[in-house]
């Protein structure tokens, strides 16, 4: 499990989002709930921090990692997503 704690630095945290993902250990299931809204650049953003987002783009290699690491099946639940 990855989570955000007050005073983290959002590029750190973007990385460790993405290097968890691609993961040796790999992955079965991902869930995400929380908010999102959709953009025609990026496909989509998903809050990950107050006031902060990461683009689908910016996981959209590391997810493709994580599925041929074995994951079966990912949730996003978010509200505009």
């Amino acid at each position: 499990m990855i989570s955000w704690q007050e005073g983290k630095d959002i590029q750190q945290f973007k990385y460790e989002i993405v290097e968890k993902l691609k993961s040796d250990r790999g992955w079965d299931i991902l869930f995400f709930a929380g908010h999102s809204r959709e953009t025609d650049l990026t496909g989509g953003q998903i809050s990950i921090a107050p006031n902060a987002t990461i683009s689908l783009s910016e996981i959209e290699q590391p997810l493709a990692t994580a599925i041929q690491k074995g994951l079966h099946f990912a949730l996003f639940n978010s509200c505009d997503g």
